[in-house]
């Protein structure tokens, strides 16, 4: 099942990037928000979906708050075994069928509604693959706590969609 989920998340982001980012569709955007927020309240799972500042921008809420990635990172890497634990929960659940969205704790939740449904959203669906998975994959498969806490505090370098805009802006990419 929970392959299947982070596929579910992966197209209905595709479908805010096509429809909402490139094609600045806010009604389709309205409509993916009440049908996802259904069936996030159906199954029940804490998560939101709504639109940020910027109306082409998806913003996930879990528990009625936003999680950023140092959140989630600093929750992960607070484990007694620096978050490999973590990691590989939340590989299990994207790779695997034992782990589903609502056995993850509100962080992993945040972590792989963000990856897999805003980012998708915003056109980062490449980087899941490239970036996010072998991140995630070290962090799983680190030797030790210390290896893992170090990868997980290494997020923006590992996974550049969970820059800020502020953090973004400020990098130069012209070698």
């Amino acid at each position: 099942m929970s392959r299947a989920e982070a596929d579910e998340l992966i197209g209905y982001g595709r479908f805010w990037f096509a429809k909402v980012k490139l094609g600045t569709d806010y009604v389709a955007r309205d409509g993916l928000i009440q049908h996802l927020n259904g069936i996030f309240t159906s199954v029940p799972l804490p998560i939101r979906l709504s639109r940020g500042w910027q109306p082409d921008d998806p913003v996930i809420r879990v528990g009625g708050r936003t999680h950023r990635y140092a959140d989630v990172a600093a929750w992960a890497s607070g484990q007694q075994d620096g978050g490999r634990q973590a990691a590989q929960t939340f590989r299990d659940w994207y790779e695997g069928d034992n782990v589903t969205l609502s056995a993850l704790p509100p962080q992993l939740q945040a972590l792989a509604a963000i990856t897999h449904l805003a980012e998708v959203g915003r056109g980062y669906w490449v980087a899941l693959e490239t970036e996010l998975m072998p991140w995630i994959a070290g962090i799983a498969d680190a030797a030790n706590a210390q290896d893992a806490r170090a990868a997980w505090a290494n997020y923006t370098t590992a996974f550049p969609p969970s820059l800020t805009y502020a953090q973004d802006a400020a990098t130069d990419y012209m070698d």
